[in-house]
């Protein structure tokens, strides 16, 4: 373990949400997902992983404020059609939508 550890997603969101039940503020969160395809290649799917962890931490509508994005627009555009995604997608300072 290297001296300044950098935290999970999980972790993130998980201090995320204590902040926001202990200050009873709502806050979003802008994940960005980094190069897909050289993941997809080497056998991770960071889209499919970051649409999971949302769902698991009940992030599942746009009054959660959740914006994603990613440089590559066709990977944004592969899970527009998934009713498991009902999130705000930007892609190249475009917002693309799911209800095209």
């Amino acid at each position: 373990a290297g001296r300044f550890p950098i935290a999970t997603l999980d972790e993130e969101l998980r201090l995320i949400q204590g902040l926001i039940r202990s200050t009873g503020r709502r806050v979003g969160i802008y994940p960005e997902i980094k190069e897909p395809e050289w993941h997809r290649q080497h056998g991770i799917d960071l889209t499919a992983a970051l649409i999971g962890t949302l769902n698991k931490f009940g992030y599942s509508t746009d009054a959660d404020a959740v914006y994603v994005q990613c440089f590559e627009p066709l990977e944004l555009q592969r899970w527009l059609p998934s009713v498991l995604f009902e999130r705000p997608l930007l892609a190249k300072n475009r917002i693309l939508s799911n209800t095209m």
